[in-house]
C-alpha cells in the first residue's frame, strides 16, 4: 500500500464513497517517496513493490484493473467492493482521456494504446480480459456521458470524440508501419514509392505484427464511438470525387485489413527492380520460382488455408461487430453501408 494522505473526516477506514477522491490523488502523484510504502506483509516481490511506486496514471489504473480483476475471481466476499473499484478506475481513466483534450495533448490516450497493444501482443489470457472490460466499460461511460443529447440517427460530432481520435490515429499509424520503406534516396524510387498505397509487406498473408492491430480492431469495433472514428478513418481523403480508385481504399484503415493475400502482388516493372535490390523473402511469400517437393507443396498449403480461416473469421467478427452497433445507431449502419457502397464500386473494373 501506498501513504497517500489523511482523510478529510478523520476516519481510520476507507469507505466506497472516496475512492475516487484517493484513486485521484494517487494518480496525480509523480514523486513517490519510498518511506510512504506500507508493507502488509514481510515479504513483498519486487514486482508488486514497482507497481505500487509507479508513476504513470494510466499504467497505474490499468495495474489496479488487472489486480482487481485477479481478487474477483479468487474472493467472492470482495466481489461487491471490487467491483466499486473498478467502477472509479473507469471513470479515472475516462477523466486522464477528457484532460488530454483540454490541454490540447494526446498523452494519456497514446499511453492507453501503449498498454492494450503491449497486453494484446502478450501471451497473458488474464491481462487481455482486464484490458478488454477496462477498455469497452470506458467507452460505455463516455458514451453515456456524450450520446445522450445525440439520436440514433446522427453521428457524434468531431468534437465529442476528439477524446478518443488518438486510440484509431494510432491503430492507422502501425498499419502503415508494415509497410518498409524503401533503402533508397533517389528520385526514382521516391516517384514509384509514394505511388503505392499499400506495399508488399501489407499484402503478406502470414504478418505476425498485424495480429495485435486486428485484436484492436475488433474491440474498437464493439463501440459506437470508435467503430464511428473507425469507419471514417476507412475512407479515403477525397471521398467526395467521383472517380474514386479502389486502391484508395486500400489505404483506410478497413482496406489494410483486407488487403492481404496468399497471390503475388502484381508490380510494375520498376516497382519490382527496385524491391529486388538487396532483397530478402517477404514474410508469407509462400511462391517462388524453384520447385518445390510435394511435401513442401502440400505443408505450405495447409499453412495458407490456415492463416485464409483466421483472417476470414477475424473480418466476419469485425463487420459483425459494426452491424450490430448499427442495429442500434442507425447512423453508424448508413455510414458503414455508404463505405461499402463505395468501395464496391471504386473496385467494379477490377
Amino acid at each position: 500500500m501506498l501513504f497517500v494522505g489523511g482523510s478529510s473526516d478523520e476516519s481510520p477506514l476507507l469507505s466506497v464513497d472516496q475512492l475516487d477522491q484517493v484513486i485521484f490523488d494517487r494518480v496525480q502523484l509523480q514523486d513517490i517517496c519510498q518511506d510512504d510504502l506500507i508493507l502488509l506483509k514481510t515479504e513483498i516481490s519486487v514486482d508488486c513493490i514497482e507497481e505500487t511506486l509507479v508513476t504513470d496514471p494510466v499504467a497505474y489504473i490499468v495495474a489496479c484493473f488487472k489486480r482487481a480483476a485477479a481478487l474477483k475471481k479468487s474472493s467472492d466476499d470482495m466481489t461487491s467492493v471490487l467491483e466499486h473499484c473498478e467502477e472509479s478506475l473507469v471513470r479515472q481513466m475516462l477523466l486522464l482521456l477528457m484532460i488530454d483534450v483540454e490541454l490540447d495533448q494526446t498523452q494519456h490516450a497514446d499511453n492507453l494504446y501503449t498498454m492494450l497493444y503491449n497486453t494484446v501482443s502478450s501471451s497473458d489470457p488474464d491481462a487481455i480480459i482486464a484490458a478488454e472490460s477496462l477498455f469497452l466499460r470506458t467507452m460505455n461511460q463516455l458514451e453515456q456521458d456524450i450520446l445522450s443529447d445525440v439520436p440514433p440517427t446522427e453521428l457524434c460530432s468531431d468534437s465529442k470524440l476528439q477524446v478518443i481520435r488518438p486510440l484509431i490515429d494510432r491503430l492507422g499509424a502501425g498499419l502503415r508501419a508494415l509497410n518498409p520503406n524503401l533503402e533508397t534516396n533517389s528520385l526514382f524510387a521516391n516517384f514509384f514509392s509514394s505511388r503505392q498505397l499499400v506495399g508488399a509487406h501489407e499484402r503478406a498473408l502470414f504478418c505476425p505484427q498485424r495480429k495485435p492491430l486486428m485484436q484492436l480492431a475488433l474491440w474498437f469495433s464493439r463501440s459506437f464511438c470508435t467503430a464511428q472514428l473507425l469507419l471514417q478513418a476507412s475512407f479515403p481523403p477525397n471521398k467526395d470525387s467521383p472517380q474514386l480508385r479502389g486502391q484508395e481504399f486500400e489505404a483506410g484503415v478497413l482496406g489494410r485489413f483486407l488487403v492481404p493475400s496468399h497471390l503475388q502482388t502484381t508490380q510494375s516493372p520498376e516497382m519490382v527492380f527496385l524491391a529486388n535490390q538487396n532483397r530478402s523473402a517477404d514474410v508469407g511469400e509462400f511462391f517462388t520460382d524453384e520447385i518445390p517437393l510435394k511435401h513442401v507443396v502440400e505443408a505450405e498449403q495447409r499453412t495458407i488455408w490456415q492463416l485464409t480461416d483466421q483472417m476470414d473469421e477475424e473480418l466476419h467478427n469485425l463487420m459483425l461487430n459494426l452491424l450490430r452497433i448499427g442495429k442500434q445507431r442507425v447512423a453508424l449502419r448508413t455510414l458503414f453501408l455508404q463505405w461499402l457502397e463505395s468501395c464496391i464500386k471504386a473496385n467494379r473494373g477490377k
